[in-house]
């Protein structure tokens, strides 16, 4: 399953910046474009991606048509096609923007952040909330579906690599453990791999959002100063 996939924090150079077509390159990885930008949405079509959003992530989307989504909405599917060209990018559209929101709302808050420590750690559990919603019928619709995947995946890896950096800034200001932030990078990705498998949540009996808090709060304190 997501074994099969790209790690999240694989071995690329440093981050680079702006690059071609409005996407970004992080450590050698293009950050995901957004798949909104082109898109023009009134009122309506941001009420229709949040309803959206809430079916998605409490019921899955693998078997949710097009003419069930507008039924329950309601809407035509008319106003569904202005959203995207067809279900599959519905999905990627409705993705692809929960997670923009919650890298959003992550740096903003960090900037009220006063050490480093601090900082990473709500870097990792303050957007988290944004996937409370999520079930296992979510994760394992997206474990059959690609580009799904590769889109959470390639959101994932940014923040891998802002990580990574951060433990650089906070090892070198003496408030993390003299530990290999690079080693430390990959093994928050190997974590986050595992605990988006669904095997996995359905074998431990916890949700997404609780399995990566209590990952990410075991990340933090080992790299606490002893």
């Amino acid at each position: 399953m997501l074994s099969t996939v790209a790690p999240v924090g694989a071995r690329v150079d440093h981050i680079k910046g702006a690059t071609r077509n409005g996407t970004l390159q992080w450590r050698g990885w293009e950050f995901p474009p957004d798949l909104s930008r082109n898109r023009r949405y009134g009122s309506r079509h941001q009420e229709l991606l949040e309803g959206i959003e809430t079916i998605i992530l409490t019921e899955g989307f693998s078997d949710l048509t097009i003419g069930e989504r507008a039924g329950r909405l309601p809407c035509s599917r008319r106003t569904l096609y202005e959203i995207a060209e067809s279900k599959k990018q519905i999905v990627l559209v409705v993705i692809d923007r929960l997670f923009r929101r919650l890298a959003s709302r992550v740096h903003e808050a960090i900037r009220a952040e006063v050490t480093r420590f601090d900082e990473l750690y709500t870097f990792l559990t303050y957007g988290l909330v944004e996937l409370r919603q999520a079930t296992l019928d979510f994760v394992e619709d997206v474990a059959e579906a690609p580009a799904v995947l590769e889109l959470m995946a390639a959101h994932f890896r940014y923040a891998v690599c802002q990580v990574e950096k951060m433990l650089a800034d906070g090892i070198e200001a003496g408030e993390f453990a003299p530990i290999n932030p690079t080693l430390a990078a990959e093994t928050l990705d190997a974590g986050i791999v595992r605990i988006i498998d669904s095997e996995v949540l359905r074998s431990t009996g916890i949700s997404l959002s609780d399995g990566l808090e209590e990952f990410f709060i075991l990340f933090v304190d080992g790299v606490r100063l002893p």
